[in-house]
């Protein structure tokens, strides 16, 4: 296995290099704990229940009375949110 900077050098001296640099060997993804529409049927990390009919276009949807807020009065009583720490271990475990 060749060495990136090796395989530059390569590269630019047009050398028979090992794979075409472009510059994004070194990028990480980095994804929210929280999505704001889950891709599978379940619950989300607020607590409203999606779910998902394999005949329709579109992915997941709210399910019917699956919400966690019946009353928009009373929102910060009826809806829990989870601690963003809490997020973190799960994704990124010690």
């Amino acid at each position: 296995m060749m060495l990136p900077k090796e395989n530059l050098l390569r590269s630019i001296k047009r050398n028979n290099p090992d794979w075409v640099p472009n510059g994004m060997e070194s990028e990480i993804g980095i994804e929210a704990p929280v999505v704001e529409r889950p891709t599978e049927a379940g619950f989300d990390a607020f607590g409203v229940h999606w779910s998902m009919k394999v005949d329709a276009e579109g992915g997941t949807y709210p399910t019917e009375g699956g919400n966690t807020i019946n009353d928009i009065e009373k929102w910060k009583e009826q809806i829990i949110i989870k601690s963003p720490l809490l997020f973190d271990m799960l994704i990124y475990p010690c």
